[in-house]
């Protein structure tokens, strides 16, 4: 049985930070580097698989893109309402925008969506030798919510789909499906690039532990990238190869080799959608 929910995601942040294109990268993977100041919101949809043990649940995703201006703060705030979830955006190249979300915009969630499941994003990622400040900044923001964060680049990919299917699972958790086993979100079938497998990869290996260890998890998959000298930015065949198998070799050693192997031949075969040609 194939059950269809729709949920209000809001992504936030000050103007010029990326929002729209981060949308059309994960919803269309186009890619805009011209800013479009936004009149009001703009609403864009985008139908999410889970795999249930019984069923599935298809989430329809309304995502929210909120004007960027400050003067605009009652139109911003009826938008609010009924969000199920919402993205805190940062450009890393503009310090005060990370300010901002700790002064404008998270003050502004709070009146009106207690307990909202959020993510922060630190977007522009790709821009290193611009950067106004580190991922360790967005972090110890993140971490005072117990919220997720990531860096993101709409350019390159970068975790743009991981962090969509974050705040998607995330989202879904907080319905009646609670107790119910939900699957990470499987990408739409057909090619997926490689830097969406090494996004999928990590997300796997992460939310296998389980959702309170998933900030403890997210540094060993680092670790074992930078020890397969995978680049999350621009990944290759061999490196992703590389990376399964020492996660593989982390998780020998508290599950059973059994579990190990099904976990090691599920990222390769996500790893098989992308460099197939008979895809």
């Amino acid at each position: 049985m194939v059950v269809e929910i729709k949920r209000k995601v809001l992504l936030l942040g000050d103007g010029a930070v990326g929002k729209t294109s981060l949308i059309r990268k994960f919803v269309m993977d186009q890619f805009d580097d011209k800013y479009i100041a936004s009149i009001g919101t703009k609403v864009t949809k985008k139908v999410i698989n889970f795999k249930l043990k019984d069923d599935e649940l298809n989430l329809v995703l309304l995502i929210w893109d909120i004007l960027g201006q400050s003067e605009f703060k009652g139109v911003i705030g009826a938008s609010f309402y009924g969000a199920s979830g919402a993205f805190l955006v940062a450009d890393m190249t503009r310090r005060p925008t990370l300010e901002n979300l700790k002064k404008v915009w998270l003050p502004r969630v709070e009146e009106v969506a207690k307990e909202l499941p959020i993510v922060f994003l630190g977007n522009k990622a790709d821009l290193t030798d611009e950067y106004a400040f580190r991922e360790k900044d967005l972090a110890e923001l993140a971490d005072t919510y117990d919220a997720p964060h990531f860096l993101t680049s709409a350019r390159t990919g970068l975790n743009v789909n991981m962090a969509f299917y974050r705040i998607a699972y995330d989202v879904a958790k907080k319905g009646k499906f609670v107790d119910k086993q939900l699957s990470y979100p499987i990408p739409e079938e057909g090619r997926l690039t490689l830097v969406e497998v090494a996004d999928w990869i990590m997300y796997d290996f992460c939310s296998e532990k389980g959702e309170k260890n998933f900030a403890l998890t997210m540094p060993i998959v680092r670790e074992q990238y930078e020890r397969a000298g995978l680049d999350p930015r621009n990944p290759t065949k061999e490196t992703i190869m590389k990376a399964v198998k020492y996660l593989a070799e982390t998780e020998a050693i508290y599950l059973d080799q059994e579990s190990v192997e099904q976990n090691a031949l599920k990222r390769l075969k996500m790893l098989k959608r992308a460099v197939s040609k008979n895809v």
